[in-house]
């Protein structure tokens, strides 16, 4: 009687399978999409396409609660999962809400008995090529798809980027599998971070929807395990996707971002092919936006600047500084190359790095003490409280004090305090 009160929030319905073509009409919040998926002419699909739109969807689904409803047949493993799945993101997420999933059918894993290969995620990135090289012998196939990082209106870029990766793949000796699918740009980011929540689901949807072909695939992690924060692939969760005989490896996170810029860049195939950019422009890599910046701030720092031949532009440290760092895992890749940077005496750029790291942390600063300020009534132990949160800052912080940015940081923090004080009495 319960889950009969409960909203329907997604509602995955009309699945179908038509040639190398797979389609939904999905309803969230009670707003319709048409989520469609192409393969190529010769693959073969899952007799359980329902597995695909349970996984992507789950996490759009606990944004809104209630029930999570798929006209479909769905893997009794997978199934079991969304649980576990729940739990982990509404410990990392409380904002979310748990859902009810409701299926047509749950049955028994699929046993395929043929030989099935492995294939490896790729889009021609650090991360991407790092678990290739390092995995070559154990790889059968490469999978890009398209409308995942490069949008389907942006049609002259990604034959670029196809005619390279195909480029590498041959080199490589390894099949490519490219997939197109509107489910990215056009629908999933309407709802939901595609960092913090799609982007893993999203592959493995394409994935379940070849399981038929694949027993491995390989998951490039984005952290090494040092900094294993809240992500959409996660080492914690990707296991989670496993079904039908299909398991995902999330592979790489022994290595920091810059440790495998190191690995990787001796590869003549890295350097005339490494695409870390997403902006779609003559030069590939756009030399930028943060990501450009990270790679090339790397390879100065291993003095390897210039080796990279998709980064037709030298590296401008000063251009570190306007570069906003948005989540713990840039601040670490920063810190690791300002690390190397001052080990191989590179000074400035070592001090640009630890500007933009200064910056990031000021900012975390602020907004936290900046929260406080809604908790805290300006009654008898109002001075006491905030010269105790003040100073347990500047205590944890006694290194970065100095640094230019904290002391703007301080000085918006102990204006706002008087004005506060000001406004109370």
């Amino acid at each position: 009687m319960k889950n009969e009160c409960l909203n329907i929030g997604v509602k995955i319905q009309n699945i179908k399978v038509s040639n190398n073509k797979i389609s939904a009409d999905v309803t969230v919040n009670d707003e319709h999409n048409y989520v469609w998926y192409e393969f190529p002419k010769n693959q073969k699909l899952s007799e359980r396409p329902a597995n695909a739109f349970l996984v992507i969807f789950l996490p759009i689904a606990m944004k809104f609660g209630g029930i999570f409803e798929i006209n479909g047949e769905i893997s009794k493993s997978l199934y079991n999962n969304t649980f576990v799945y729940q739990d982990i993101l509404l410990k990392w997420f409380p904002e979310l809400k748990r859902v009810t999933i409701k299926a047509n059918k749950i049955s028994k894993d699929i046993n395929y008995t043929k030989k099935r290969k492995t294939i490896s995620c790729f889009t021609g990135g650090v991360d991407a090529f790092y678990t290739l090289i390092k995995n070559n012998k154990k790889i059968n196939d490469l999978l890009y798809v398209w409308g995942f990082d490069i949008p389907l209106t942006e049609e002259k870029f990604f034959n670029k980027v196809k005619k390279n990766l195909s480029s590498v793949a041959k080199k490589f000796n390894k099949d490519i599998i490219f997939v197109k699918t509107n489910l990215g740009f056009e629908v999933t980011n309407k709802y939901a971070s595609w960092g913090n929540f799609c982007y893993g689901p999203a592959i493995a949807s394409v994935l379940l929807l070849m399981s038929e072909n694949y027993n491995y695939c390989y998951m490039p992690s984005c952290n090494d395990y040092s900094v294993l924060v809240p992500r959409g692939s996660h080492i914690i969760i990707n296991y989670l996707w496993n079904c039908d005989g299909l398991k995902f490896i999330y592979d790489g996170a022994e290595a920091s971002r810059i440790e495998k810029v190191d690995f990787i860049s001796d590869n003549d195939e890295v350097r005339k092919n490494l695409r870390v950019c997403y902006s779609s422009n003559d030069k590939y890599n756009c030399c930028k936006c943060e990501k450009c910046i990270r790679t090339m701030a790397s390879l100065e720092a291993l003095d390897k600047s210039g080796i990279i031949k998709t980064f037709p532009e030298k590296l401008n440290v000063k251009e570190i500084d306007n570069i906003e760092l948005k989540n713990d895992s840039e601040m670490n890749f920063a810190k690791d190359t300002m690390i190397v940077a001052l080990k191989n005496q590179k000074l400035e750029l070592a001090k640009h790095l630890n500007y933009q790291i200064m910056n990031y942390k000021s900012n975390l600063l602020f907004k936290e003490i900046n929260e406080n300020f809604d908790t805290i009534s300006l009654d008898k132990d109002f001075s006491n409280k905030s010269k105790e949160i003040l100073l347990w800052h500047i205590d944890n912080n006694t290194k970065y004090v100095l640094n230019k940015t904290l002391k703007t940081t301080f000085k918006k923090i102990f204006k706002k305090f008087y004005n506060l004080i000001r406004k109370k009495r």
